[in-house]
């Protein structure tokens, strides 16, 4: 998913939990999002001579901080009552009322019951990775864009993964990927 900001011929491809809220940051820009959302799409930007950027989350972090985010909203909604908006498939896992218990169910149920769902789904494997500038999101309020960036995503929390092998098995790819930009 990438956005196009026209008067800078300019587009950034965003992931949930992985610089969706600095790439929010660029609407302020003029900004539109197209609904062909394929790589050919983002091959024909480039090709017109328009800057793509990706910013890349350390895998385990991104899940941790989907896990956060989610469990947050959850909690609120026990809480206050506030309705939040959770794809299908997240709101059928946790049809029980148990997938925020812990981690561990989370974990089971996200790497089982809804692995292509965008926010947990690997950010490899698309398209974005044929950017011209690909940045760790760790790193991208130092990314020269042709807009500043703010560094806002977070973790939602500390939380400890007990069967993590599962997590880095399931984002191998992701993993290699991220500590080859990073080395870069």
């Amino acid at each position: 998913r990438f956005v196009e900001l026209p008067e800078l011929c300019w587009a950034h491809c965003y992931f949930p939990r992985a610089g969706s809220w600095s790439a929010r940051t660029l609407r302020g820009a003029g900004y539109r999002q197209p609904n062909d959302q394929t790589p050919e799409q983002l091959e024909a930007l480039k090709t017109r001579g328009w800057l793509t950027s990706w910013f890349v989350r350390e895998p385990v972090s991104r899940f941790l901080s989907v896990y956060g985010h989610f469990t947050n909203l959850d909690r609120r909604f026990r809480q206050f009552g506030v309705v939040y908006s959770v794809p299908w498939a997240i709101r059928a896992a946790n049809a029980d009322g148990r997938l925020f218990e812990s981690i561990e169910t989370f974990t089971e149920r996200a790497l089982n019951d809804f692995p292509t769902d965008k926010h947990i789904a690997p950010q490899t494997g698309w398209g974005a990775e044929t950017c011209e500038l690909i940045v760790p999101l760790e790193r991208s309020s130092a990314a020269p864009t042709p807009i500043p960036l703010p560094h806002i995503n977070s973790t939602c929390g500390e939380y400890v993964l007990e069967s993590p092998h599962l997590v880095r098995s399931f984002y191998a790819d992701d993993i290699t990927y991220w500590e080859r930009v990073c080395a870069d």
